[in-house]
């Protein structure tokens, strides 16, 4: 935004040189036309000032909504690793109380197992995400350091 306020300030004084011009006597069209010039540049500046800040608006717009598909992502992720977590105490708990009794239950067991590799599969699918999401942040980084080197 300081580029805008730089060029807000130029105009400004580029249009008090203009009425400043206009209070002297009429006559002097070299000075005229010069202060026209000087309009029609801070002008244009102002103008290529505006367009930069649309365009980093727009950059900042989209990364905004990348970010947010990534939560989202993120949180049914994570929502997904909760359920699993829970099967997993459930079938846990069914297991401890048939051991408990001196029973064994191969059906127990399989699902406790079942269930662990499950949740271990979610909490693998979570840090999955999250190393995507810090490439996605990181490869920008890396394509303008080599665009500058």
């Amino acid at each position: 935004m300081s580029e805008i306020d730089d060029l807000e300030a130029r105009l400004r004084r580029a249009l008090d040189r203009i009425a400043a011009g206009l209070e002297q006597p009429a006559g002097d069209p070299g000075r005229a036309r010069e202060l026209e010039a000087a309009l029609a540049a801070e002008r244009a500046a102002r103008a290529e000032a505006e367009a930069a800040a649309a365009e980093r608006m727009e950059r900042l717009e989209k990364k905004a909504a990348r970010l947010a598909e990534r939560l989202e992502e993120e949180e049914a992720q994570v929502a997904r690793l909760e359920e699993t977590n829970a099967e997993l105490r459930r079938a846990n708990a069914a297991l401890r109380e048939k051991n408990a009794a001196m029973v064994g239950d191969p059906e127990a067991i399989n699902a406790g197992l079942q269930n662990e590799l499950d949740a271990l599969r979610a909490a693998r699918a979570a840090e999955v995400a999250e190393l995507d999401d810090i490439l996605g942040q990181l490869r920008p980084l890396v394509e303008e350091e080599a665009a500058n080197a």
